[in-house]
């Protein structure tokens, strides 16, 4: 083989091996420096009494490092501390006998069991002094925590039982809600999970939002009244958390029965029309919003000059030393630059209320207002003289081609879709 090529050959796999050996060193120094982060973490967990996050912390860094002794000495004296916490906790609980106590006996004893496994999957934890194992004892809390899910479980579904007795859509939910927590501790509890959809079907609140009427006097934006209520519709229905309680009525479900009834959306401004629209759809409540301001300012763009100024080397010259030796030398000088830096902005504005209608007492039940807003903002630079003085934010800048800003319809739009989002949370929030 050609010798030229033999040491290329080695010189290539030389600076292979430099390399990963500087990649490990790294691995290395971030795993060194998250454990140290753990150990002080721990200690200073401990120090404040939070001894449950000091064993984690100080397990966490073990893991790593199973000889680090200031994070060994904080696991062993926070572990027992923060079992017997939790133990005397138990106790005082279970003189006891309401539904909350019994959901907190099993936070307890989870926690406990969580902290005992932490413990017990470490690593030998040796002592380099006198090198014995520190390791604290563990316990096995399995049996009392299946215990305590079977008396929560019987509890919650007990009480979902009484609730759905009582009759009403708010008891059913509630009902419903109970059931579920019996299903959390044990899925396949007796018959809790037919019951559970029983009463979650009981609990549904149907509820009917009538297109916003648009009142801002602004009618070059299209039908925004509709198109915010369509979006509020379709951003709750993708949220099957929200829609376990709730349905909303459709649309063309609503405009069928407005038409038969001879309503206009403008008619629905009026509570007395929204609560027959409501009862001839079957609804529980109605939602009636109106869009009371529409504000689309016209692009604005603020120009601001300024000189820009930096010392930099021109060029370079050669000369002779003392001793009568080439040298050569920077020459260096002040450069300038006009610099125009420009924004531009274009904003909109979308503000209104709402009011949620009870279609059997003829109640309020909410009211609030709303506002939803689009921005957008665009910067960039021009200049005349020397690059070389432009600051490094300002070249970006240069380097940016100029955009044109939305028009006032689609920022309306996207006003009237951030709206959306805004109410459309407000509901699920209620709902639940």
């Amino acid at each position: 083989m050609n010798l030229k090529i033999l040491q290329q050959q080695r010189a290539l796999i030389l600076r292979s091996l430099i390399a990963i050996l500087i990649g490990l060193a790294v691995v290395l120094s971030g795993c060194a420096s998250k454990q140290g982060k753990l150990a002080k973490s721990a200690e200073k967990a401990f120090q404040s009494g939070n001894y449950d996050q000091a064993v984690r912390d100080a397990a966490n860094a073990l893991r790593i490092e199973p000889d680090m002794e200031n994070a060994q000495l904080a696991l062993t004296n926070a572990f027992r501390p923060a079992v017997r916490r939790h133990e005397d906790n138990i106790r005082q609980l279970a003189g006891r006998k309401d539904i909350a106590a019994l959901d907190q006996i099993v936070s307890e004893l989870e926690t406990l069991i969580e902290l005992n496994t932490l413990v017990r999957d470490l690593p030998p934890l040796i002592n380099k002094k006198n090198q014995q194992e520190m390791k604290p004892q563990v316990r096995d809390y399995t049996t009392e925590v299946n215990r305590a899910r079977s008396n929560a479980a019987g509890a919650h579904y007990a009480e979902g039982k009484r609730l759905a007795a009582l009759g009403g859509l708010d008891n059913s939910k509630a009902a419903a809600k109970s059931m579920k927590r019996t299903l959390n501790y044990l899925p396949d509890y007796r018959d809790a999970q037919s019951l559970y959809e029983t009463y979650r079907r009981d609990g549904i609140k149907r509820i009917a939002i009538v297109p916003f009427y648009n009142k801002s006097g602004k009618r070059d934006f299209g039908a925004i009244g509709e198109l915010v209520s369509d979006e509020i519709i379709a951003k709750v229905l993708n949220d099957t958390r929200a829609t376990e309680f709730l349905e909303l009525i459709s649309r063309t479900e609503m405009e069928r029965v407005m038409e038969e009834l001879k309503l206009g959306a403008s008619g629905l401004v009026d509570e007395t029309s929204a609560i027959e629209l409501g009862k001839f759809l079957g609804a529980h409540e109605i939602l009636v919003g109106q869009i009371t301001q529409i504000i689309a300012d016209r692009p604005e763009t603020v120009t601001k000059t300024e000189q820009a100024k930096k010392n930099v080397v021109i060029r370079t010259e050669k000369y002779k030393d003392e001793n009568g030796k080439d040298k050569t030398r920077k020459i260096r000088a002040d450069v300038t630059a006009r610099v125009k830096t420009h924004k531009l902005v274009a904003n909109a504005k979308i503000a209104g209320s709402f009011k949620i209608i009870d279609i059997k007492t003829t109640r309020l039940t909410k009211t609030d207002t709303f506002t939803g807003e689009s921005s957008f903002s665009h910067e960039w630079a021009t200049f005349t003289g020397d690059e070389r003085a432009l600051s490094y934010k300002v070249k970006k800048l240069a380097k940016e081609e100029r955009k044109v800003a939305p028009s006032r319809g689609e920022r309306v739009n996207q006003a009237a879709g951030q709206l959306a989002s805004s109410l459309a949370q407000k509901i699920k929030d209620y709902a639940r």
